[in-house]
């Protein structure tokens, strides 16, 4: 089966696009870190039902999470998303889909994009 190529150019301006049309438009890339929890807080409520949301961790449909993964919130974890046993997220984790965390993985204040 071929895949097809990723358009990273496309993906980059769409994202920037939706960037400036939110309240993140004033954000300078590096303070979007820096601001991470409060970014996912305000992302979690607009979450559509294909999120489960619980005390501030919002895990779509299609992830799949393994056993003994520790979870700080805020964290959105994205659509087929992939997190081994005993990753550890904290301090504001958006894995914004198609994503893999492997064993034993610390991840702190990140937006992980889409590998493809």
């Amino acid at each position: 089966m071929a895949h097809s190529k990723f358009d990273w150019s496309l993906f980059i301006q769409s994202f920037e696009k939706s960037l400036q049309q939110s309240e993140l438009s004033s954000y300078m890339p590096w303070q979007l870190t820096i601001k991470c929890p409060e970014i996912l807080s305000l992302i979690i409520l607009s979450l559509g039902k294909e999120y489960k949301v619980e005390n501030g961790i919002a895990i779509h449909v299609s992830a799949r999470i393994e056993p003994n993964v520790i979870m700080k919130a805020p964290v959105i974890i994205g659509p087929d998303c992939f997190i081994a046993s005993h990753a550890y997220l904290r301090g504001g984790v958006y894995l914004i889909g198609n994503n893999s965390i492997g064993p034993g993985c610390e991840v702190k204040s990140s937006f992980i994009f889409p590998y493809h």
